[in-house]
């Protein structure tokens, strides 16, 4: 939980105050999106196998919605950095 948090609190830093890394596109963030969520989903079908329906919840919806909640924040605090960088800029 720390690592994460320092992880994720560096990259927002960077993003927002430095603006060095970059804001994905609309192509980008699916693709990256798709990447995620598809290494989860073969990690997880091979270690556990193919989930009752039931169990849906606690195991698809987790695989789908964490890198969609990553790559959406990322995205944002990228673009709100920037914002800032060009408001900055243009004074």
């Amino acid at each position: 939980a720390v690592l994460g948090i320092s992880i994720f609190g560096h990259l927002g830093l960077q993003l927002f105050l430095g603006g060095v890394l970059p804001i994905p596109t609309w192509r980008g963030a699916l693709v990256v999106y798709l990447g995620l969520t598809g290494t989860i989903a073969a990690v997880c079908l091979a270690i556990y196998g193919w989930p009752p329906i039931e169990d849906w919840a606690s195991t698809w919806l987790p695989a789908f919605l964490g890198p969609a909640i990553l790559v959406g924040a990322y995205s944002l605090v990228a673009w709100v950095g920037q914002r800032r960088i060009d408001r900055r800029i243009a004074e």
